[in-house]
């Protein structure tokens, strides 16, 4: 059985220029969001939204420009982008091109519309861009993994809405923290606290925040949890770290401590993402440049085996088949004797989603895999 699949966890549309003309309600259009040519004279194009600070696109979405061009990248306008960022068939190209068989999707300026003071403009807005993506993604849903944008001025609505826009086709939320150590301080009081328990089919993931810190922030919550949880009137049925091996997946995309790190963060728990179209990468060869330099060695006792990490695909001999697998795993021993691979869809193409909607029907795309450390263990069925 031959399997390729890389799956970025965290990939990026570029919205297309006219979204909001075209889409937004017209009483919102005056004060909503838009791309603006030569905004106040300023060279370029640029995204402008009443309550958030206009920006340049220079700064994001430099796809396919090598690193010593980067500089001369400036005063760009939306018609120099790469139209892969809107455009299904081109983005479907640009994945087979890199060798990545599906992105999950999030929003690139229109994330920072979750600063806009003004809730009703916000949601007005957020639909907009949410009913783009649901047809985006329907070109191609084994492929393209949308992710809506939810207001959440009115949680009760905000849970509709999500149900909502996942019987659309999309597969989740995404919410926009300001950095990220924002993220290590939100996901400390989840953990420390009994979220989980009230909601133990919730999926959080952290996405563009890195996974090098998580190791000592794991260790670090479990023993103030164990000191001084009770006294605090803090109870909850497992420890941080359990909480977060079950409901808790993270992404990076460049990070090799992390990843040399792994096994004490837990390698299920890891997911690679490509970023597109951010500046950092190019969509040429971005996989494999990935799969290079993650490639490492890890010393075992008296022995050293090859391995090659999470994000990478994974590449070995089983009785004479070559089998490739990747994204989500990391360790596989190369020993002789026979190994099943591994295949791990993010948890959004699975379809499990706060909201509780159910995983979708088996299809053409769905492998029964095995998670590979030491020896093989439990079977978990991926939609890819």
């Amino acid at each position: 059985m031959n399997v390729s699949t890389i799956i970025s966890a965290d990939s990026h549309v570029f919205e297309p220029v006219d979204l909001w003309d075209k889409r937004l309600d017209r009483k919102f259009r005056e004060r909503g969001p838009r791309f603006v040519a030569d905004y106040q004279g300023k060279p370029g194009t640029w995204f402008v939204c009443e309550g958030i600070s206009p920006r340049s696109i220079s700064s994001i979405a430099a796809t396919g420009i090598p690193k010593e061009d980067l500089v001369k990248f400036t005063n760009v306008h939306h018609k120099d982008l790469r139209p892969g960022g809107w455009e299904p068939g081109a983005r479907l190209k640009d994945q087979d091109i890199d060798g990545v068989s599906a992105e999950v999707l999030y929003a690139t300026y229109a994330m920072q519309l979750y600063c806009m003071p003004d809730g009703e403009l916000q949601e007005a807005a957020f639909n907009a861009y949410n009913e783009w993506l649901a047809e985006m993604c329907g070109a191609a849903p084994d492929r393209l993994v949308g992710l809506s944008l939810i207001s959440v001025y009115d949680v009760d609505h905000a849970v509709k809405e999500l149900t909502r826009w996942t019987k659309r086709g999309l597969r989740g939320a995404a919410r926009y923290p300001e950095n990220p150590m924002e993220v290590m301080l939100t996901l400390g009081e989840m953990l420390t606290s009994p979220l989980f328990d009230r909601h133990p089919r919730l999926r959080i993931v952290l996405a563009e925040a890195d996974i090098g810190w998580l190791p000592w922030l794991l260790a670090r919550v479990d023993r103030g949890h164990e000191r001084y949880a009770r006294q605090n009137s803090i109870h909850t049925e497992l420890k941080p770290s359990e909480y977060f091996h079950r409901n808790v997946s993270a992404s990076f995309i460049v990070d090799r401590e992390g990843v040399f790190n792994r096994e004490f963060i837990g390698v299920d728990n890891l997911m690679w993402s490509s970023d597109y179209p951010s500046h950092r990468l190019n969509v040429a060869g971005l996989a494999q440049e990935h799969r290079a330099r993650l490639r490492g060695r890890v010393r075992g006792g008296s022995r050293q085996d090859d391995v090659h990490e999470c994000g990478e695909a994974l590449r070995f001999q089983d009785r004479g088949e070559e089998a490739r697998a990747c994204c989500g795993r990391s360790l596989v021993r190369r020993s002789g004797r026979p190994l099943r691979f591994s295949v791990l869809a993010h948890q959004h193409a699975e379809g499990r989603l706060a909201s509780g909607a159910r995983r979708p029907a088996p299809g053409r795309h769905e492998a029964r895999c095995s998670i590979l450390h030491d020896q093989p263990r439990r079977q978990v069925p991926c939609i890819l």
